[in-house]
């Protein structure tokens, strides 16, 4: 779905252990690639670890998502999800052009 989706956006899997797999689509240049370890300010973090167990979304620094020198410039859309067999599913989109220039 992400990777044919006209919006800007990557889906993110999450254990305990970091990251478990990630699918961009062709909107989001490569130099955004996720963090490997959930960051503490995102709510993927907050159900990953935490005591949230219902979906959680709002704005949220992107360096929160990626370790870039310029990521703390700009915002994304986190939509985070607890799944069944202890991962978490996030939605991230880009909702500032800035970030899809090469």
């Amino acid at each position: 779905m992400v990777e044919h989706s006209p919006e800007p956006s990557l889906i993110i899997c999450h254990n305990a252990q970091g990251r478990a797999w990630f699918r961009r689509n062709k909107e989001i240049p490569e130099k955004w690639f996720p963090k490997k370890q959930l960051d503490r300010e995102s709510y993927a973090y907050d159900i990953q670890f935490g005591s949230e167990k219902e979906c959680k979304r709002g704005s949220i620094p992107a360096d929160a998502w990626f370790d870039r020198y310029d990521a703390d410039r700009y915002e994304v859309f986190e939509e985070a999800i607890k799944m069944p067999n202890n991962e978490t599913l996030t939605l991230i989109t880009f909702r500032n052009d800035g970030m899809l220039e090469e």
